[in-house]
Formats: structure tokens, sequence, C-alpha cells
């Protein structure tokens, strides 16, 4: 497995780290990422920090425990995309497609091919007229509200190439 990601957090004087986490540990094929509440701080929960110490326990978990019983199924030219709310408020399931299908035509590398998704989710989230996974729900839910564009919020991509 080769993986990277991409965080791009909110802009927040607050908090100018965001409060998603991700990790990728290679070696041991596991990825992860903890998307923070930030309503949790009601409850008296800072999101920014335990979304790290859930990734970053996570991580640690990884190289102390077991790894299954050996026997792993291979796969090639396998790719992992995982997001939250951030990416897949703010980009279309075939806005996704089309850029795996072109960076793998590319030969981009994860790094690059993170980078791409998550700057098209960021420009999204900017867009106040973009027809959203965000503004759809909205549109759903809120049936005497219309919304168009997308949701500003922290962004996480992680690629991986199995």
């Amino acid at each position: 497995m080769v993986a990277a990601s991409l965080y791009l957090p909110k802009e927040n004087p607050t908090k100018p780290l965001g409060e998603d986490a991700p990790f990728i540990h290679e070696l041991n094929q596991t990825i992860g990422v903890a998307d923070g509440v930030g309503g949790w701080i009601k409850e008296g929960i800072d999101s920014e920090i335990y979304a790290r110490e859930l990734m970053n326990n996570s991580l640690i978990a990884t190289n102390i425990e077991p790894m299954g019983d050996g026997n792993k199924v291979e796969k090639d030219n396998e790719i992992l995309i995982v997001g939250i709310d951030g990416m897949l408020d703010n980009v279309n399931e075939s806005e996704i497609e089309e850029i795996v299908r072109r960076g793998m035509d590319e030969k981009l590398k994860a790094k690059e091919l993170a980078s791409q998704i998550g700057n098209i989710a960021l420009y999204n989230s900017f867009d106040r007229f973009a027809n959203t996974p965000f503004s759809r729900a909205v549109e759903r839910e809120c049936v005497s509200q219309i919304h168009k564009g997308g949701k500003i919020d922290d962004i996480t991509v992680i690629v991986a190439y199995i």
C-alpha cells in the first residue's frame, strides 16, 4: 500500500489546526480519519483534541495489535479514497470518479491525487452556486429552503494505492 493525505482546515482563529485528524500506517496497511464534531463543545469535549487523540491511539494500536493470521489478500490496481464531510459534502461521486480516472491515466502519486480531490472540495465549498451533495441534502431535508453551493468545513482526503 502506498498512501497519502491532504488536510485543509477551515479558517478558524480559535482552532487553526482544524478539528479533523487523519493517520496512515503503510507498513500495516492501515488508514483512519476522525471528524471532530464542533457541537461536542456543549458537552465539554474539545473535538480537536478528541479527534487527534483517537487517531494517535489508533496508530499506536496498529503497532502493538497482531495484524490477522498472516494470510493477506493481495489485489493490484485498487484505489481507496477516504474522506469525511468536508470532502463528501462538496464533491459529487461522479466528480471523484472522474478525478480518479484521470489520475490513473496520468499515473499520479497518491499525494497528487489527494490534492486534486481536496482542492475541488475546497473550491466547491466556497462556490455559492455549486450543485453539491450538501446543497441537495439541505433541499431534501428542509423542503421550504433552497440552498445552493458548498459547505465550508475542514477537508480531509486520504488516497491509498493497494
